[in-house]
Order: structure tokens, then sequence, then C-alpha cells
């Protein structure tokens, strides 16, 4: 995950005053800037977790427009102990107890306070932090408030729809592939070896499956089960030493019962931090559920799905880049995929990328949540897969950009912009902006009868480059919309009826 802004304020008290931690954190910010709806009537601005003398943190930074009391719901993934019950975990809200958490049943959901109470936020910045005990880290996509208890509830439907189909063992697959022309030099010279030559590939169905995080100390014995009917692969990885870390493990038929497959992972923790445990099914674009015990931490009927596309990397010490660009076709879906390679004999993780760099992505033109991984290879790689970060929104497609040396990335993305075609097409509507066309330096006019909750801004490739809530205003600089330049956009007004789509000219 990142490592984009400071730490909120409860851990921060405790790093100062109290006690020493580790350094290693894991943080998520791109997922709530590119998705501002999810938060209700605050905005998230981050997520981070981090671990202070045997408690796990997850601190959420709010910000809300005023002060006063708030309903809150998480989206949270729980685990089941061995005696049934469920994990609960105590929750601060600008360092004082608020109260617990106290769910009754398994798998994702959305879940409040005990006793649904609300919490008093001041205007501005609010921490939420939530604490488990390790190895347990509170699971946590993201967070809901609103002064109106219905405004901050958090509809399952989504995540239900695709836990249903998963049962079935769904199987998809819509992928394009296109071979980039051998038309400049730098293609003239990669065409002699087919194995340093970039691919793009379209549409790739990028699914939700199971990966939690843990905190394990040095030297700990662990054990790791896994157990569904579908033949999958359990993965064990530490989240900040992927490559060496990375532990596979093939799953197997029951002796007893056939029908079952499982598998296990010993291993003795060889240093203090995070680690992914992560779960996917062993047929390519396919779903189903899982059952996973981590040392005593059970989650049950969890979705499990494999997109997996077979492409070398060779050892041979150039950099190369696996890109997301992604697509936004449902209101507020700001997509956020993850990439993960594959290398060596087993086809072990040798390296993941939830977001891309900031200053990648400002040179390449992606958004914050896709992802950029660029790295040399030990050794020759055996293929990549996608995923994607949250649950709640569990599917997508993206494009992939893959195995494009760096120096090619200028003439990559340029082949890209020209093959895809079609990811807007921009609708006549009743409703007005205005002025249009519109210097760089005015203010656009929203003139409708019912204003728009949310505006997405693409530019002319496809691309997001803002999406951000209107509040009660109808005026807004270009600057704030992220136009700097001249040329055509498009904007997206997203609203509770529907979606007006316009085009806008920018001189």
């Amino acid at each position: 995950m990142k490592t984009k802004i400071t730490f909120f304020s409860i851990v921060s008290f405790f790093i100062m005053i109290i006690m020493p931690v580790h350094a290693q954190k894991i943080e998520k910010i791109n997922y709530f800037k590119n998705n501002l709806k999810l938060g209700g009537d605050v905005v998230i601005t981050g997520l981070v977790n981090e671990v202070v003398e045997g408690r796990s943190y997850t601190g959420i930074e709010v910000t809300a427009e005023s002060e006063g009391s708030y309903y809150l719901n998480f989206w949270l993934l729980p685990a089941r102990l061995a005696d049934g019950s469920f994990s609960t975990f105590d929750v601060l809200v600008n360092g004082e107890r608020a109260g617990e958490i106290v769910p009754v049943k398994g798998n994702w959901q959305s879940i409040g306070l005990s006793g649904n109470r609300p919490v008093d936020l001041q205007e501005g910045r609010n921490t939420v932090s939530v604490i488990a005990r390790i190895p347990q880290v509170a699971e946590i996509e993201f967070i809901r408030m609103s002064k109106e208890k219905e405004k901050a509830e958090i509809s399952s439907e989504k995540y239900d729809s695709y836990l249903a189909k998963a049962k079935t063992g769904n199987k998809d697959d819509n992928t394009v592939i296109i071979d980039p022309p051998k038309d400049n030099e730098g293609m003239r010279m990669a065409s002699e070896n087919e194995d340093v030559s970039f691919k793009l590939y379209t549409n790739v169905s990028t699914r939700y499956s199971f990966r939690t995080a843990s905190y394990f100390i040095k030297g700990q014995e662990i054990v790791i089960s896994s157990e569904s009917e579908a033949q999958h692969v359990l993965e064990f990885f530490h989240a900040a030493d992927t490559e060496s870390s990375s532990r596979i493990e093939r799953s197997k038929p029951e002796p007893e019962s056939p029908s079952k497959e499982t598998a296990v992972i010993n291993i003795t923790v060889p240093d203090t931090g995070y680690y992914y445990t992560k779960a996917r099914t062993a047929q390519n674009h396919a779903g189903h559920v899982i059952n996973v015990n981590i040392n005593g931490l059970l989650f049950d009927e969890i979705p499990i799905y494999y997109g997996s596309r077979e492409i070398v990397y060779p050892a041979d010490g150039n950099i190369y880049a696996t890109l997301t660009i992604t697509d936004n076709t449902e209101p507020y879906l700001c997509f956020d995929p993850v990439i993960f390679i594959e290398g060596g004999i087993e086809g072990k993780i040798v390296a993941y990328n939830d977001d891309g760099d900031w200053t990648k992505a400002n040179v390449t033109g992606l958004r914050g949540a896709d992802s950029y991984l660029a790295r040399r290879y030990s050794e020759p790689t055996s293929a990549f897969h996608t995923g994607t970060y949250g649950s709640y929104y569990p599917k997508a497609n993206a494009h992939i950009l893959a195995r494009v040396r760096e120096t090619e990335i200028a003439y990559a993305l340029s082949f890209v912009s020209q093959s895809l075609t079609g990811i807007i097409q921009p609708a006549e509507s009743a409703s007005d902006i205005y002025p249009n066309p519109v210097n760089r330096s005015s203010v656009l006019n929203i003139n409708s009868e019912k204003m728009p909750e949310t505006i997405e801004v693409y530019n002319i490739s496809g691309r997001l480059i803002q999406c951000r809530r209107t509040g009660s205003s109808t005026r807004f600089p270009l600057s704030e919309l992220n136009i700097f330049h001249q040329g055509v956009y498009v904007l997206k007004l997203v609203g509770a009826t529907g979606t007006i789509t316009k085009k806008l000219v920018v001189r």
C-alpha cells in the first residue's frame, strides 16, 4: 500500500508521549481521494495501520464541514475466533473512547458502534481509530458518517451479489491483447527479442479476491490453512519485502473428502512486521469462495478469483513497468486496481503495487489510484495477475500496459491513447454548463434544476482526472476541476437520479 501522508493524531500521541513504535506501517489514501462519495457527509482523507506495543491501530482521517453528532458505519471484515465469537474492536474519536464494534456475523459487512450511538466531530479534521490486538489488523476499507442515521448506512448489495455469483464458480474473460507496431527505433530493437516488447491488455476482468494483513513477530511459529470446493492457491508474503518472503501452497484434495481442497503453510516469521495472506482460485478467470484460518483467526466463505496473463519480464538489468489504465463506468466508482507479478518455478508473488507513485502518475497522466509497478527482476517472471483494493466495489475492468521498458513509456502511452477508443461517449442533455467554450482562467457554471452530487472530469483520452463533490456550489474554477490546459474534456454530472455527460471545450 502507501506511504504518502503523515500519521493521525491518536497514534502520533502514543508515538511521541508514551511508547516506542515499529517504523513499518500500511497507508491508504488514493482510494478515498478518487471516491469522495464513500464518506457520506464527511470526506475521508486517508487510512493508516500501525502497531503500538501489541495493539494495532487503524486510523481513519476525515474532514467534517460542521461540528455536531454523527452516526458512523464501517465497511469491515471481522475474524471468527475459535470459540465461535467474533473479534471486537475499541473505537477512539479524536483520542477519546467512543465505544466498541461488536460483530455478530462474519464476512464483509456494514457495522456501527455497539448500540448504534453517534459520536461528536469537530469542524474540519478528525481522527477515528479502531484498535485490535495483534496479530489481527482491523480490516476496514472505509467509514461512512452522517448526522442522519439512514445516510450513514452502507449498502452491501454489490458485495452480496458478487459473493452469490462466486459460490457458483462463475467464469469470465473478455480480454483482448494488442501487440504494438515495431515502428520506432526502440520497438525495432525490442522486436529482435519477443520477451521485451510491451503488450496492451484491454478489458481485463479485475476482481476482488481474499487478502488480509496481519502483524507477526520475528521468530513466531504460525500456521495458515485454507479450505474450498475449488482448487486454489494460498499465498503469504511480507508487505515491505515481497520477493524474499513470498510463500505459496497449491491446494490438494482431502483424502477423506475429495470434494474439498485444502492447503497449509507453516512458517517461522523471519522479521517483525506486516504480512499479507492472500488466496485465489487455481483456475484462471474463475471465481469461488474459501475458508482461511490464520493462526486461529477464521475467515469464512470469502470470495476468491484469479485473472492471470503469462508474460516474461527478463532479468536483464532493465527496469520494466506495468501499469493500469482504468475506466469508470458507474457513478462514484473510482476503481482502484492492484497488480501482482508472479515469478520463479512455483509462480510466487515477487512484486505487487496498489497505487502508482505520484511522481510517476504525474509524468504519465495516470490517476493516483492506478497501479504503476516498475523494477528490475532478479529472475525471469512467469505472469501477472490483477485484483482490486476493496471488496465494496468488487469487480470492474481495467486496461493493463505490461512489460514496457521505462525508456519506452512515452511511446507506449501514445500507442495506448490511439488504441483505446470509445471509453467516453458524450451525450446531450437539458442541463447546461457555461460558458462553453471556456477560457482556462474562467469559472465554469452549472445550470440544472437538480444539482449533481459529484462531478467527474475526463480528458480526451478518457482518463479520469478529477472526481469531486459539488456541495451547494454551482460555480467551479477550472483549477478545482484539475483542468489547466487547452483541449476537449468530458464532464459527468452524477446525481441521485442518474448521470449526465457533457463535452467541455477549454481555450
